[in-house]
């Protein structure tokens, strides 16, 4: 039974890390980059902090704050 616990908790840990990874942020560094679009460009841009926008590309960024770049993003033509 315990066994059975221990690799439910490690599927759950799986599973939100491919729906962080793969649900959207984490392949936006490098399509934003193909783009032309580097750190520097999208901290003048957006007024952002550095951090924040690495902490978007990473999926750490808080909730409240990552929906407005992106959509600040979009709005902007980006390729999000």
């Amino acid at each position: 039974m315990r066994d059975a616990l221990a690799v439910c908790g490690a599927l759950d840990g799986l599973v939100a890390h491919a729906l962080r990874t793969h649900g959207g942020e984490a392949d936006l560094s490098p399509r934003l980059t193909r783009s032309g679009y580097d750190l520097r460009s999208l901290v003048e841009q957006f007024a952002a902090k550095p951090a924040e926008i690495r902490r978007l590309f990473r999926g750490d960024l808080d909730p409240s704050r990552a929906p407005e770049l992106i959509d600040a993003m979009r709005a902007a033509g980006l390729p999000t």
